[in-house]
């Protein structure tokens, strides 16, 4: 009786309270899916960060590269990962400001994750592609099919406009589509 009486803060901060005030449905379902994102550059890693704001689950990232002071103004890391491989960069910086969802990297080209840890992609609900290489990601195209849900994200040079193309989702059409042969260019993108 003789002990004063104080008002203590509770600061939540748990998995079930957080995800809630996003919207509680569309939180627990995104919470136990997972996306692979090909390329961590000016493009993947804004994607990556909006993915994570979402509440995804888990996301899985995958470049080879390293933050330059090329790239660094289009970034979404600043200049403290200068030097560092994006991928991992980009698994540190979210796994600190999402400490509820899992941010996995690997530090190698796509192709050798597609040869030597197939699953790494293959387990993905949704799969991500902004590697800027087309060549590249028609060869992912194949090897994802129309059945497995991606998406095509490439922007034009200079800026001047940017492409999103959706495939494997049940719905003709799929990144293959967009190329045609040209008797002087060779292969070119009708988009």
């Amino acid at each position: 009786r003789d002990l004063p009486l104080a008002k203590v803060p509770v600061v939540r901060l748990d998995r079930q309270y957080v995800q809630a005030r996003g919207g509680e449905g569309v939180q627990s379902l995104l919470s136990e899916k997972s996306a692979v994102l090909l390329g961590c550059g000016a493009v993947g890693s804004h994607l990556a960060g909006h993915l994570a704001g979402l509440g995804l689950g888990t996301l899985r990232l995958i470049d080879d590269e390293r933050l330059d002071s090329d790239n660094i103004q289009r970034h979404a890391l600043g200049i403290e990962y200068l030097g560092q491989n994006k991928a991992t960069g980009l698994a540190r910086a979210l796994g600190r400001h999402f400490p509820h969802q899992a941010f996995l990297a690997r530090e190698r080209k796509v192709e050798a994750v597609l040869q030597e840890e197939p699953e790494f992609i293959a387990e993905g609900h949704l799969v991500i592609m902004a590697l800027g290489e087309p060549t590249l990601e028609r060869r992912v195209n194949g090897v994802l099919g129309l059945d497995r849900p991606h998406v095509h994200t490439w922007l034009e040079p200079l800026g001047v406009g940017g492409h999103v193309l959706v495939g494997g989702m049940g719905v003709p059409g799929c990144f293959e589509c967009l190329f045609e042969a040209d008797a002087a260019a060779g292969l070119r993108n009708r988009a």
